[in-house]
């Protein structure tokens, strides 16, 4: 969704409590938790629960909701980059049809944008010929997204490549992640050892009765503690 890790974990959490999401399990070094979309279960002799019931608000009351599907398809696209038209113009493309149109106001209220955002947005949309105004309603310039004008965009906005070099990066990403947890836990498993004062090849001298320079004046039976030993101590 283009969105911060933080926002989707703040996201995740409200939708947790409110019972419309829970995750399934929590992922690996190199898979991501997977979520499913739940119904919150209503309390016993809930009315609006009964079959029949109309208690749901129209759609024009809460606005031109983008379509998942259609979010979903073109989010990753290029155009779309932070450079280019954004998350909230995918936002706003996705809310759009070609046979109905939608007023700034419907659009901001489905969105969750200020209507000054949405008319940027728009404006943009419509200079590289995804959007169409007529007498103040907005459209989708056909039938369906063209995409060859979403590649035109990204062009224009310098943003070509960018969803595919972030894809690499991030796979590079969790590779690096996956070789530094392993190596951790290679290293756990490993016999602690002490970091000795004195040096390896001078306690084996010394215990074969050797001199070695440097060391003549010092008492390395404990190599953790040598002791000076000379005549100017």
């Amino acid at each position: 969704m283009g969105s911060a890790d933080s926002t989707a974990q703040l996201s995740n959490k409200r939708l947790q409590k409110r019972g419309l999401l829970r995750q399934l399990d929590r992922g690996s070094e190199s898979e991501s938790a997977t979520w499913v979309l739940t119904r919150p279960t209503p309390p016993p002799g809930d009315v609006a629960s009964e079959v029949g019931t109309h208690t749901a608000p129209p759609a024009r009351q809460m606005g031109r909701v983008p379509d998942s599907r259609v979010l979903s398809a073109i989010m990753a696209h290029d155009a779309f980059h932070y450079f280019a038209h954004g998350v909230s113009g995918a936002r706003l493309l996705a809310s759009l049809e070609a046979t109905e149109g939608a007023s700034v106001a419907e659009l901001a209220q489905g969105c969750g944008h200020h209507p000054a955002t949405v008319r940027r947005r728009l404006k943009a949309l419509q200079e590289d010929g995804l959007v169409v105004e007529l007498e103040g309603l907005y459209y989708l310039d056909d039938l369906e997204i063209s995409v060859p004008k979403l590649a035109a965009a990204a062009e224009r906005a310098a943003t070509s490549g960018r969803a595919e070099s972030r894809r690499v990066r991030h796979v590079q990403q969790r590779e690096g992640f996956r070789r530094w947890t392993l190596a951790r836990r290679q290293a756990s498993s490993r016999r602690w050892r002490p970091s000795l004062v004195v040096p390896e090849a001078v306690q084996a001298a010394h215990r074969l009765g050797q001199v070695v320079v440097g060391w003549e004046e010092w008492d390395v039976s404990d190599p953790m503690r040598p002791v000076w030993i000379g005549d100017t101590a």
